[in-house]
């Protein structure tokens, strides 16, 4: 089966959306799970941006997520096309274009009988699940930002070695911070710790061996160092201070 993903008028996926979940007697919703969904539909469904399969003119699944931080919220495909890859194809689109834009991570919040077809597209499950309006969820996540792992970057120092953090009582920089150059172009700076030298800094130029993420937060933070071999909990134990307010998970460069 080929299908066609394109840009979907809002109307015409809550359509689409509200037809399926009528065919299908609410999808096995309970009456409370079913009105909260169709209450969010109503409420969130314009503030959406919406991706559509088509099998020719007909649509046949629809996706919808947050433009501003790439969560996708809504996912359905009616019942003579599931199983078909139509669903998969939406998401691997959604991801295409995070990647194009920039965008660090996407995330769902899947219903525990999706976790394994987000995890067949490559989303890692994180934190404990959660049970809202009586549906079982859990957040999972696609780190978009790992394809940066292994780049080359100049990194422009702000926070030298061994000065104090602006917002946290005697706590100490143990590597050099700042930004990265190319980011000054863009809307936000990406924040990036230099792992290695051990004095103060200007600038520096190194590789990506690492990708910071902090929960529930779109930004991210690099680490970047010019060591071909690194020691994990060592550039790890480096930066934990000064990441101290937040919950992190670091993914690493793999090392040959």
């Amino acid at each position: 089966m080929t299908v066609m993903i394109r840009d979907t008028e809002t109307a015409a996926a809550v359509s689409f959306i509200q037809k399926v979940f009528e065919e299908e007697e609410h999808l096995g919703f309970n009456d409370k799970a079913s009105a909260s969904f169709l209450s969010f539909l109503e409420e969130h469904g314009n503030d959406l941006s919406w991706l559509g399969a088509y099998l020719g003119d007909r649509l046949i699944s629809v996706l919808g997520y947050d433009p501003e931080t790439y969560h996708l919220s809504l996912l359905f495909t009616d019942r003579a096309h599931q199983r078909h890859g139509a669903a998969a194809a939406l998401v691997k689109e959604l991801i295409e274009q995070a990647e194009e834009e920039g965008v660090q991570r996407v995330s769902v919040n899947a219903l525990e009988q999706a976790v394994p077809f987000y995890e067949k597209i490559g989303f890692e499950r994180e934190g404990d699940g959660i049970i809202a309006s009586d549906m079982k969820m859990r957040l999972m996540e696609y780190r978009t930002g790992e394809r940066n792992l292994g780049r080359k970057v100049k990194v422009i120092i702000d926070h030298p070695y061994g000065s104090f953090h602006p917002f946290l009582p005697d706590v100490m920089y143990q590597c050099n911070f700042g930004y990265t150059e190319e980011s000054l172009h863009h809307k936000d700076l990406q924040e990036a710790y230099v792992y290695g030298p051990e004095e103060p800094l200007e600038e520096f130029t190194g590789t990506v061996i690492a990708i910071i993420y902090h929960r529930d937060e779109e930004r991210t933070r690099w680490i970047v160092s010019s060591a071909a071999v690194f020691n994990e909990e060592a550039v790890r134990n480096a930066v934990l201070e000064t990441e101290q307010d937040y919950e992190i998970r670091i993914s690493w460069l793999k090392q040959k």
